[in-house]
């Protein structure tokens, strides 16, 4: 548990990088005896937000999917974020687009920061993702860590003990980190490679420079 703040550490992320792995994670080492649930959680694309709710058991640790510039919350954050392609195969999958993947990735979302916001469409998911990750990382708010969805995957003991010493937190010389969780979770940090035609890399380098430090 927290030593020396009673603040939640709150995680924000793009949609589909990790954010319940990382929350989940969060709980079981950190806050193992305290009740972070909620009784229902609503999940999904704003146009079927009411047909599926699921229980987390962590859910008091979600901050957000908003961009930088909107989050208020001063206390700690972890912000986990994603290699974009992975991420925008994910989201195609996600929402269940009956669109071929080549035309989802160029068509312009109809969500701000989170699925469950609608919003009038003008971001494809490689520009909202772009957007979304740059403006974190470069503007660095204070009292976050930030962590990359692949090294969580990698070593994930390395990952919370970069979060317990930023936050001067207790964690157990074990370290509880063996099940997956989320919405249609996913180990492979490289399927992207299977669905990625030359074209759709050639488009998302358009929007995402190749050797970008965002990238793998």
């Amino acid at each position: 548990m927290l030593k020396n703040t009673p603040e939640l550490i709150k995680v924000y992320s793009h949609p589909r990088s990790g954010t319940h792995m990382m929350m989940n994670l969060l709980g079981r080492n950190f806050y193992p005896t305290r009740d972070l649930s909620w009784l229902e959680t609503e999940w999904g694309h704003w146009s079927d937000r009411h047909k599926d709710k699921i229980r987390n058991p962590y859910a008091r640790l979600f901050g957000s999917h908003d961009f930088v510039d909107e989050v208020q919350y001063a206390g700690p954050k972890v912000y986990v974020y994603r290699d974009g392609r992975a991420v925008a195969l994910s989201v195609w999958k996600f929402l269940g687009s009956e669109q071929p993947f080549p035309k989802f990735l160029r068509t312009k979302l109809d969500w701000s920061g989170t699925p469950g916001r609608r919003a009038t469409p003008t971001k494809t998911i490689a520009e909202h993702w772009y957007d979304h990750v740059s403006g974190w990382l470069n503007k660095m708010p204070p009292r976050t860590v930030f962590v990359r969805y692949e090294d969580l995957l990698a070593d994930p003991a390395t990952q919370l003990q970069r979060v317990s010493y930023e936050f001067n937190l207790h964690i157990s010389k074990h370290v509880d980190v063996d099940e997956r969780v989320g919405i249609l979770p996913g180990d492979d940090p490289f399927v992207w490679k299977k669905q990625f035609t030359t074209a759709d890399l050639d488009y998302f380098h358009t929007v995402v420079p190749e050797d970008s430090y965002y990238l793998l």
